[in-house]
């Protein structure tokens, strides 16, 4: 059975509220090995002491919200030489230049970017809420901490557009069944090309009334497990699906800096089929390439990966530079800096000190977290997972994620305690911890891994 010594899985859902409703139980949407997927429940609403053991905390999010849910599955044979429980494997595959040790870093960072070009020329931005009540984006530090704050971006065209940071993460430890999922499947992997993504899919959200459960027919090919007399917990972990069990919730970190990816040339300087070497794109100033997502950089000998024709039809058809500038003014870089802890075993958070699985999958740790969107003049209604559309400004385009099914984190990792970094880029497979020891240096995934381009 192949292996993964370091891996990390990124996926989301996303939903609008049409109407003010109280959030407790959320569904993420998981990319697990051997292609297959599942809709589960978590709670990303604990405070720091509380657990799975405690009653999930309510949130009230108001209508016209845009909620997204991000599920962050951290795994591998060799992923972290620090835990003591399951060292990591004694297998002989060679250690790769992009794999990476966690117990080397001490932060993970998820990085994002929002472009809000088209909400007009006359654009202001300000944070509200906590200590940095009132300030302009332009009097920001770069290290100022945005968690538990909100983002203020203000157009001529669109009105006041905002992004809610929570102020916590929830973390723990997940196990999977390779037997119940063989079980369920009816083999390992699903055979997806007969099967097709829903066939490969299953819900484990319960038949609770929405938004507790994921709504019973709003995706009718997806089997979902269980009844209504089937508990929460007898679904954990039912066909073989990752338990969330939270078991320690952090402050988060959040920060923002001005962003540029403006100016790609026509054509690359030179290879680059992972976009993660900075080579492909030379220019006068390095800063203005270097943190752009690695399927914007990514290049073949004579062409870039992601170009022409990514979004439409034969009527129809975006390209990249179309569908986000990403100038300076209007482009900002957002970091999600996720503890991993210290020097020892001891000092480790729960989610830095996975421990090492057989074949890199079946046992690892989470985090859940769970921004929001709000525009004053979104109308409509719709969720989904993936690249799931919401009736938001359409030149307003927010990357989240850039996923159709999945993140894959792309890491860039400083020498020992120093920066774990990390982009979102888009796949339909498991992911690969990525990097080498070397400070602010990109390096390319497993390129075993199935690649696509980013879903809108």
């Amino acid at each position: 059975m192949p292996t993964a010594q370091s891996s990390m899985s990124l996926g989301y859902t996303s939903y609008f509220i049409q109407q003010a409703i109280s959030l407790a139980y959320q569904q993420f949407y998981a990319n697990a090995a051997g292609s297959v997927y599942y809709y589960l429940s978590g709670c990303p609403n604990y405070a720091p002491g509380q657990t799975s053991a405690d009653e999930c905390p309510r949130k009230d999010i108001p209508a016209g919200t845009f909620k997204f849910t991000i599920l962050g599955l951290l795994s591998g044979t060799k992923i972290n030489s620090l835990n003591s429980a399951k060292p990591p494997s004694n297998d002989t595959e060679p250690w790769r230049t992009f794999d990476r040790d966690v117990a080397k870093s001490k932060t993970m960072i998820y990085r994002n970017f929002i472009d809000v070009s088209g909400m007009g020329s006359e654009l202001k931005t300000w944070v509200s809420g906590g200590a940095l009540d009132g300030t302009n984006f332009s009097d920001l530090s770069t290290s100022a901490n945005l968690a538990d704050s909100v983002l203020h971006f203000y157009g001529e065209k669109h009105g006041d557009i905002t992004i809610d940071f929570s102020k916590y993460y929830s973390t723990g430890k997940y196990t999977q069944s390779l037997d119940d999922r063989k079980a369920e499947f009816g083999g390992f992997p699903c055979d997806i090309n007969s099967f097709g993504m829903d066939g490969c899919t299953r819900d484990l959200t319960g038949f609770n009334d929405a938004p507790d459960s994921f709504p019973v027919g709003a995706n009718d090919g997806v089997k979902k497990l269980g009844d209504a007399s089937t508990s929460r917990a007898d679904l954990d972990g039912m066909a073989g699906a990752p338990t969330l069990d939270v078991q320690e919730v952090k402050a988060m970190n959040i920060t923002l800096r001005p962003g540029s990816c403006a100016g790609r040339p026509e054509k690359p300087a030179t290879e680059n089929p992972e976009g993660l070497w900075n080579v492909s794109w030379i220019v006068q100033d390095e800063t203005t390439s270097k943190d752009c997502p690695w399927w914007y950089l990514a290049s073949g000998a004579t062409d870039w990966s992601i170009g022409e024709k990514v979004i439409g039809g034969s009527d129809m058809d975006v390209n990249v530079d179309q569908l986000r500038q990403c100038e300076p003014g209007s482009c900002y870089f957002i970091d999600f800096h996720i503890e991993l802890g210290g020097e020892t075993e001891a000092e480790r958070t729960v989610f830095g000190n996975p421990e090492n699985s057989n074949w890199g999958w079946e046992r690892g740790t989470f985090f859940l977290y769970d921004p929001s969107i709000t525009a004053t003049d979104a109308t409509g209604a719709g969720s989904g997972s993936g690249s799931e559309e919401v009736d938001v400004p359409m030149e307003v385009f927010v990357v989240i994620v850039v996923a159709i099914l999945v993140v894959v984190v792309a890491m860039l990792v400083a020498r020992r305690y120093g920066y774990c970094r990390s982009q979102a880029s888009a796949t339909n497979r498991g992911t690969e911890l990525n990097g080498q020891p070397k400070e602010t240096l990109d390096v390319p995934p497993d390129g075993s891994l199935e690649k696509e381009g980013p879903g809108v």
